[in-house]
């Protein structure tokens, strides 16, 4: 480009200029033929030569810009590619995560079925494609379940009812211990006998709390004297021959599921909440479970 404008301002254009004044004045130019010609040559060839470096150019750029749209067309399929395959495999991964559950639960409810039914499940009905037959299946045995175990709850609440009534309107004095000893039922005829408000005694003390401490130490070495072994002067003298009559009877039926109910009756001397002692007729009785091991302790006062 500088040698074109030089050969065109500096070399070709005076001499323009000299022809152009003497046309003007009708004078012969001053001008060599052979020099315009040169200068007009070299003008046309840097012309040529900056004509082709601009298509040189202009071609390099385009191959670039052509060159950066390949590039970026590449790189869009490799993200497109890369999306693809990150999308294939979140879907595999959450196919996984949710089909291992799923089997588990079906397996769950497969069994549960069976238990429902006392037979296997055919085998047409573990066809794939069959699990929200099942899964409703399920729900229907669950439905019938709950409602069952409604239906005996009712029964349970009415049979609490009943015996609440029945612990109300007895006179005597009903209480239940557990085999720690600790006072679990505390009749109303308990409370108007002895003084005491169940809320004070239920899970919180044991009959020791109106027994006679003097009777107790008596009654606890007759009792040593009867069993041949130390008796210790506590709550246990209440049941402690119903205690030894257990052991017999286990030792002479140990093929028996369930004891027969145990129980000794004697008179007691109750102390009263208020400190007044009363003579009682108390009956104490062992509760045993399936097992026959001993559950509690049922004493019966009046």
């Amino acid at each position: 480009l500088d040698a074109l404008r030089d050969l065109l301002f500096n070399r070709l254009r005076p001499l323009q200029n000299e022809i152009l004044r003497a046309v003007e004045v009708g004078r012969r130019p001053q001008v060599q033929l052979s020099d315009y010609l040169e200068a007009s040559t070299a003008t046309l060839n840097a012309s040529v030569a900056l004509g082709n470096a601009i298509n040189h150019a202009a071609e390099s750029y385009t191959q670039d810009r052509l060159e950066q749209a390949r590039q970026q067309q590449l790189s869009a399929i490799v993200r497109i590619v890369a999306i693809l395959i990150l999308a294939g495999l979140a879907a595999l991964a959450l196919f996984v995560r949710l089909t291992q559950p799923l089997r588990g639960i079906l397996a769950h409810i497969n069994t549960l079925l069976e238990n429902q039914s006392a037979m296997p499940i055919s085998t047409t009905r573990r066809v794939r494609g069959d699990e929200f037959g099942r899964i409703r299946q399920a729900l229907d045995v669950l439905e019938r379940v709950m409602a069952e175990r409604l239906r005996q709850k009712a029964a349970l609440d009415d049979s609490e009812r009943i015996n609440a009534s029945i612990l109300a309107s007895t006179p005597q004095a009903i209480i239940v211990t557990g085999h720690d000893g600790l006072i679990k039922v505390f009749s109303p005829g308990a409370e108007k006998m002895l003084g005491y408000a169940a809320a004070d005694v239920v899970g919180k003390r044991t009959p020791l709390i109106f027994l006679d401490a003097k009777q107790l130490q008596q009654r606890a070495a007759k009792l040593a004297d009867e069993l041949g072994r130390p008796v210790e002067a506590d709550w246990n003298v209440l049941t402690a021959t119903t205690k030894a009559s257990a052991q017999e009877q286990s030792r002479a039926a140990k093929s028996a599921r369930k004891s027969a109910l145990l129980s000794d009756k004697r008179e007691w001397t109750f102390v009263r909440k208020d400190g007044k002692h009363i003579t009682v007729l108390c009956e104490a009785t062992q509760m045993t479970g399936d097992t026959g091991e001993a559950e509690g302790y049922l004493l019966v006062a009046s």
